[in-house]
């Protein structure tokens, strides 16, 4: 210790270090700048719509919407919500989703369907639907099938529109005595046509001359003309598949005071 106080003056000779100033030298040049750490990325949720309120079922139902005059409007406010669920627009801006969210989604748009689809009724049929459902365009015929979907519950019973109700889960009870005239807008184009029957003909039957004096025996003896007309029955039959008029028309016509 003693030798090193006596070279306490060199300390005058040491340089020390001094801490650098980066924080002009990196403003003034921004490639100096020490890289940002990237912020962590956060997954964003599909944006799902909310559940039905469980007041839908009352106010969307056939007989408010009939006999309620606000039900309409508040029917519509509390479909608004989820109206993607309609016109499938739900996940559109969304990416890759899963097939759990697929689930909830289906989950939270049965709680709209079908009350929401009721609404449909409060429209008069478009002006061009005979346009739409002539069926002499097949590029309308989809069209034409959503718009008689929508109100199917006119027909109630109908298995037309089967295949398409069946994926909106629309309610099978009639609708048409709250709306009747709505239905009967549609009726002409989205009412099932009952298939027609093969006309089916009866086999010909031979059929023996009446009695020459059969007017008067008819006259005089209701138990005779009854004996004597049996054969020919079948020409007065009511019934086109058991009626033989059609195949025997002038022997039949010879029977003719048999009918009287």
């Amino acid at each position: 210790p003693g030798t090193c106080a006596l070279y306490q003056p060199c300390m005058n000779l040491v340089v020390v270090p001094q801490e650098e100033n980066t924080t002009a030298t990196t403003e003034g040049n921004p490639e100096l700048s020490p890289p940002a750490k990237d912020a962590p990325r956060t997954v964003e949720e599909p944006n799902l719509p909310p559940p039905a309120s469980t007041n839908v079922m009352t106010m969307c139902s056939y007989e408010s919407l009939a006999s309620i005059a606000t039900a309409g409007a508040e029917c519509f406010e509390l479909c608004k919500p989820g109206k993607c669920c309609s016109d499938g627009s739900c996940l559109e801006e969304d990416g890759n989703v899963s097939q759990a969210i697929f689930d909830s989604l289906d989950d939270i748009c049965e709680t709209y369907l079908p009350w929401c689809y009721n609404l449909n009724l409060l429209f008069v049929a478009p002006s061009n639907l005979d346009e739409i459902c002539d069926g002499s365009d097949n590029s309308t015929a989809d069209e034409c099938a959503i718009l008689c979907s929508a109100v199917s519950c006119c027909f109630s019973g109908s298995t037309s529109y089967n295949d398409y109700t069946n994926s909106t889960n629309i309610s099978s009870s009639s609708c048409y005595a709250h709306f009747e005239e709505t239905c009967n807008g549609y009726a002409p184009y989205c009412a099932p046509v009952p298939p027609t029957p093969e006309p089916s003909t009866a086999p010909f039957i031979s059929l023996p001359s009446p009695p020459t004096d059969l007017a008067a025996l008819c006259a005089s003896s209701s138990d005779m003309c009854h004996e004597v007309c049996k054969v020919a029955s079948c020409c007065f039959e009511p019934s086109l598949e058991l009626s033989c008029f059609a195949v025997n028309k002038e022997r039949c016509e010879e029977y003719s005071p048999c009918s009287a």
